[in-house]
């Protein structure tokens, strides 16, 4: 069960900011501080954790586990290691580059009996933390058993590839022969990150259960294990009694010797408050480094070609190359904000922009001459704001530490320099997600950068209210969990009516597609009624079936027999949305809707009957403009479905049924709070109305740069659903979703504008914590190089819960 005190237990004795350990920690206590867990940052060979068991115990069954904070993909994640030196060793790490198994978690054995053992998932969120569990045990009479994986309560299938270790073979784990290392001392398999919370238990193969649960928003939340360690199992890195880095908590004694780490005050600081549990217990006043959460880091998938990161991805340098930048990892719309920059080293030619941008902008875009970009120069002193240039404050230059105080709840942002404020730089910021962004606004310059995000103490105090950036002083989102308004139901067909109660709603448009075959994209909605549908892939009348979706109902829906949702042994996909309880006559526009309106989650259905020709304002209850609206006319004759989009703006149009770019047209002339405008043929007409809600939905832009690092949409949740098209070219649609790819990287794809199968191919994103990466490297879809693309995400969860658990 989950331990809901676990930031009461006893308190460390940390030595920094020069003061002993028991003058820092009485400081604290004196403000009304309470110490709990917090993290430790791997940098390179030089930081390390080892320690030789002192005798040999159970070589064949064991269980590691641990929280994680990965840093990059390129680096080959040490996480544990039995290692004498050179091939001889059994290793636990996140892979690298190489080798054909990028990215992946593996447990590798060589030097005697070897085996290796590879998740079919990768594992390249760097935001948030994983909770890896790797459980062993060789005496297991099925092979398949003897090595089991675990990322956040969730067990990882096995690549086929896999080499299981052979019959009760011993691993090098638990002899005493061998040095244990958390991270590694030389070559290329050093953990480069920050690990928490590490348990390993000797002699027993526990499962997830014994350390984490999931919370009512299905949310990996972590927990207290109360079983037994072994003779050599150990507890690191809770800092829960004991300031001493290595030491062992478990009551065994193992202590591990901690080798390279700094509590030293300042940016070479390596324990810091950055942990995947928000904090509930301690205030955070300002100072830095007092409360726990999982907190904003320099976003090593959303940075320029020439931005290399370092230290916890807490160091950003630019080489002589043109402008380039990198955003942090964590943005925000409301509330008051205060980080600390530090410009560590430049040459003579540096134009250092420290500042803040919207996300929409690309790292490389998001330079001072950009609009949504809000920058102070160390050149001169001039602040840009949204590509002006003008007078602001004192140059800076190495060792400086400017301070930024984000206020979006009165629209400012002013900058401080060595603790003294330059004055506000603008009192009039446009609402918007801003993010922290750092770039070099000159050619052929170079700088490095150390930033602080209150995961350690601030140099200097932050502004009255400004808090850290860290999910534990994120506004609580209105939706904690997606799945309450939003979800998919994969089910196999039957041939015979049944319900398909799933959900914790109930649904009232449910969108089906078969998977294994042809069939049309069918769309049933509570205000038409049973059986009555729609084909998003037709220009045709919709109609009414038979056997099709009989019935909505309080968890769900149920089926009928028709083979067009239900066919024997045929696999599908069911989209649902909750648009509320009552479907109510709307007046606000020039003719009157029928409207069944969910403000919570921003989506309604609009029924207009026996429309007549000429411009009609439909109202759309949802009492705030829409980002996307989706109408189709329902009796009369054939029309093709049309698309609003918020990010093409009135007066242009996509077509759902086509593969048409975008449009200009004179129906969609009005949208607002209210209203929309739309000029119709005669009949009924019905249209899905979607505004966004903030961590639960996002409606936007990308643009495409044919490049298999492509561009990252900061969302600020973990996907579920991801609905997008080229809105330059002739291209299809396409639905990815997080139900059909459980794990990265994403590349099932299912088309609404035609009745193929569902397809997958190469590489096209991986769902993250806080957004999607784009991993397709050309192909139609969704990455060619200088094209549009306009796109709708639905959440699983909020980046804000439980700090952010890395996908």
């Amino acid at each position: 069960m989950i331990d809901n005190n676990w930031h009461k237990k006893e308190k460390p004795m940390l030595t920094m900011g020069g003061m002993g350990g028991g003058a820092f920690q009485q400081a604290l206590l004196s403000s009304g501080v309470t110490l709990g867990n917090r993290s430790l940052r791997f940098t390179d060979t030089s930081t390390y954790l080892n320690r030789t068991p002192s005798s040999t115990t159970n070589r064949t069954t064991w269980t590691w586990s641990g929280w994680v904070k990965r840093c990059g993909d390129t680096s080959r994640d040490s996480l544990f290691r039995a290692s004498t030196g050179g091939s001889d060793y059994t290793l636990l790490k996140f892979r690298g580059t190489g080798g054909g198994q990028d990215y992946r978690i593996s447990l590798d054995q060589y030097g005697g009996d070897n085996f290796y053992v590879y998740t079919d998932a990768v594992f390249r969120d760097f935001s948030a933390w994983y909770h890896v569990v790797c459980a062993v045990d060789t005496t297991q009479g099925v092979s398949n058993n003897r090595v089991r994986i675990y990322v956040n309560g969730v067990e990882q299938s096995l690549q086929t590839s896999t080499n299981f270790p052979g019959d009760s073979i011993n691993t090098n784990m638990n002899d005493s022969n061998h040095v244990h290392y958390i991270s590694y001392n030389s070559g290329t398999n050093v953990m480069n990150g920050l690990i928490t919370d590490v348990h390993f238990v000797d002699g027993s193969q526990l499962t997830p259960g014994s350390f984490g649960a999931a919370d009512s928003n299905g949310v990996w939340q972590r927990s207290t294990y109360s079983g037994s360690y072994g003779t050599n199992g150990f507890h690191l890195l809770d800092f829960a009694n004991d300031g001493t880095i290595g030491n062992d908590t478990s009551g065994n004694g193992n202590n591990f010797t901690a080798n390279g780490f700094s509590e030293a005050a300042g940016s070479g600081n390596d324990v810091l408050f950055d942990f995947p549990t928000n904090d509930t217990e301690n205030t955070d006043s300002g100072a830095g480094g007092e409360v726990i959460g999982n907190y904003c880091v320099f976003n090593s998938l959303n940075k320029g070609n020439d931005v290399t990161l370092s230290n916890g991805n807490l160091q950003a340098a630019t080489t002589s190359s043109p402008k380039d930048g990198v955003f942090g990892s964590i943005g925000v719309s409301s509330g008051k904000y205060y980080w600390e920059v530090e410009l560590t080293s430049a040459d003579g030619n540096t134009n250092a922009a420290i500042g803040v941008a919207l996300g929409s902008l690309s790292p490389d875009a998001a330079s001072p001459t950009s609009a949504g970009a809000y920058f102070y120069s160390s050149y001169n002193g001039n602040k840009w704001l949204s590509s002006a240039d003008s007078s602001y404050g004192d140059s800076y230059t190495t060792g400086d530490i400017i301070g930024v105080a984000l206020d979006l709840d009165n629209s400012t942002l002013a900058f401080y320099k060595n603790g003294v404020s330059q004055g506000n730089a603008t009192t009039s910021l446009p609402s918007g997600t801003y993010f922290p962004y750092v770039g070099d606004n000159a050619n052929n310059a170079a700088q490095t950068v150390v930033a602080n995000w209150g995961q350690r103490e601030f140099s200097h105090s932050a502004p009255t209210n400004h808090k850290c950036l860290t999910t534990t002083s994120l506004p609580t989102p209105t939706i904690a969990d997606g799945s309450d308004y939003f979800d998919i139901d994969l089910y196999t067909g039957t041939g015979s009516t049944h319900e398909r109660s799933e959900f914790s709603f109930s649904p009232d448009l449910v969108w089906i597609k078969q998977r294994n075959t042809t069939r049309n994209n069918l769309i049933f909605d509570t205000i038409r009624g049973a059986n009555k549908f729609a084909v998003t892939n037709s220009s045709g009348v919709p109609g009414t079936g038979t056997g099709m979706v009989t019935s909505f109902d309080s968890d769900g829906f149920t089926l009928g027999n028709s083979d067009d949702v239900n066919q024997s042994s045929g696999t599908f996909c069911a989209w649902c949305w909750d648009a509320g309880s009552s479907t109510v006559s709307n007046t606000n526009g020039n003719f009157t809707t029928n409207v069944r309106a969910n403000t919570t989650a921003g989506f309604s259905i609009v029924q207009a009957p026996s429309m007549t020709t000429g411009t009609k304002t439909l109202g759309h209850g949802l009492g705030d403009t829409p980002d996307m609206i989706w109408i189709k006319r329902a009796s009369g004759g054939s029309e093709d479905w049309y698309v609003y989009h918020s990010a093409l703006g009135t007066g242009k149009q996509m077509r759902l049924n086509q593969t048409n770019a975008v449009e200009t047209t004179t129906s969609f002339g009005t949208v607002n709070s209210s209203v929309f405008s739309y000029d119709p043929n005669t009949g009924d007409h019905i249209a899905f109305c979607f505004k966004a809600i903030e961590s639960y939905s996002a409606f936007g832009t990308y643009e495409g740069n044919n490049d298999a690092d492509g561009p990252f949409l900061n969302l600020g949740f973990r996907p579920a659903f991801f609905f997008v098209k080229n809105a330059d070219a002739t291209q299809p649609w396409n639905i990815y979703d997080s139900s059909r790819d459980i794990d990265n990287v994403v590349t099932t794809g299912l088309q609404p504008n035609n009745n193929n199968a569902e397809y997958s191919t190469t590489d096209r994103c991986d769902f993250l914590s806080n957004g999607i990466k784009i991993r397709s490297s050309g192909g139609t879809v969704p990455n060619l190089s200088g094209n549009t693309y306009i796109y709708a995400a639905f959440a699983e969860n909020p980046f804000q819960a439980n700090g952010g658990i890395a996908r």
